[in-house]
């Protein structure tokens, strides 16, 4: 009886398969041939390159240790009384001085009135440097941008061999930064790291000298500038997220070797998966691109082995079931597709269905392959 109970299903599947497989034997010689990549374009859900993140922010608040500070005074300093017959070097000394101290005691507002009563007297003295940069930190953490950004210029335009001139280049370039105001601000952060004697300074200077360079699409000049930061390898916080927009940068001029090598760099040092996700996979594709197939498995497959960087392997497992299909090569593009469902566009997920649902047949595994066909009937009926 059981037999006989079961005879009706299996007609209905085998009625099924036969209609699908019809179909499949139509498309089956048409092997997708769209990019994934080139999809994603016109799909929000696909994979897409984004930066590193957290970035660093080139807006520092905080007053920079390599920067010559107001000590505090102990004890306590009070108000210079200024009389009129007070000569002008003591009166500007006893400002100076006291200015200093409630800068040391962070009360910004009275030192932000004691510097500008100081430089009032004495704009251009050899004191005046730090008097203009503290001013300028004064008012910064007042939120008072626009001032400060005057007081941090002053430096630059009247103190060139200063040694607050890196500081106040740095400071300048990130407010013009904060603003999107990218080309002003690279002049300034070029400024700061040519002049900082900090390794910690320099660098970030020339970080944010090249991505500067980047948004204003002057990529000739960024790419230098990236590679350059790229030499220092040491202790370098910038190095991966240079190495990266290299290979970005090269990819879109379609140096497709030299954005591989890069990618390929990155993929050594970082330990970030995610990073190293897009870095195989899109060394993968542009080795397939240029008819090293070979290569192309290699770093797909890496790609897809790894813990995290979910978002890359849709193309990763896309790419490379197609690969691997039109190498007739069923045995793999079955195991490919069993490492994992993966969010894919509504394009891309039924040509990939149909090439393992064919493979399945090919293997004589009916069964498997009814239920790929069936799958694709309900989600795809078109």
């Amino acid at each position: 009886m059981s037999i006989i109970r079961t005879l009706p299903r299996v007609f209905i599947l085998v009625t099924a398969f036969n209609s699908l497989t019809a179909k499949c034997q139509e498309l089956e010689p048409l092997i997708p041939g769209t990019s994934i990549t080139e999809e994603a374009t016109n799909n929000a859900s696909a994979p897409r390159a984004e930066p590193i993140s957290p970035v660093p922010k080139a807006e520092p608040i905080q007053i920079d240790k390599t920067v010559p500070r107001a000590e505090p005074v102990n004890p306590p300093l009070k108000p210079p009384k200024i009389e009129k017959h007070t000569p002008i070097a003591e009166k500007a000394n006893n400002l100076l001085e006291y200015a200093n101290y409630v800068y040391s005691q962070k009360q910004w507002e009275l030192a932000i009135s004691y510097y500008q009563k100081y430089l009032e007297i004495q704009p251009s003295a050899n004191e005046s440097a730090s008097a203009w940069y503290r001013l300028g930190e004064s008012l910064l953490k007042q939120k008072d941008v626009s001032g400060a950004e005057k007081a941090y210029l002053k430096i630059i335009e009247n103190f060139s061999s200063s040694e607050y001139l890196n500081a106040a280049s740095y400071r300048v370039g990130s407010i013009y930064y904060s603003n999107d105001q990218y080309k002003k601000a690279s002049t300034f952060f070029n400024t700061a790291k040519k002049t900082a004697t900090k390794k910690n300074i320099q660098l970030s200077a020339a970080y944010y000298h090249a991505r500067c360079l980047r948004e204003i699409k002057e990529n000739k000049a960024a790419l230098a500038a990236y590679e350059e930061l790229c030499t220092i390898q040491n202790e370098n916080p910038y190095l991966e997220a240079a190495l990266l927009t290299i290979a970005r940068i090269y990819s879109e001029l379609e140096k497709n070797e030299k954005s591989i090598q890069a990618f390929l760099s990155l993929d050594k040092i970082t330990t970030r998966e995610d990073i190293r996700s897009e870095a195989l996979v899109k060394s993968g594709l542009m080795s397939s691109s240029i008819g090293k197939e070979d290569q192309a498995k290699e770093y797909l497959t890496k790609a897809l082995n790894l813990q995290g960087g979910d978002e890359w392997k849709p193309d990763a497992q896309f790419h490379l079931i197609k690969t691997y299909y039109s190498e007739k090569n069923y045995e793999q593009v079955i195991s490919t597709y069993s490492k994992g469902a993966y969010p894919m566009s509504e394009t891309i997920r039924p040509k990939m269905l149909l090439m393992v649902g064919n493979s399945f047949r090919q293997l004589q595994r009916h069964r498997d392959a009814v239920s790929v066909y069936i799958m694709l009937r309900e989600h795809y009926p078109a």
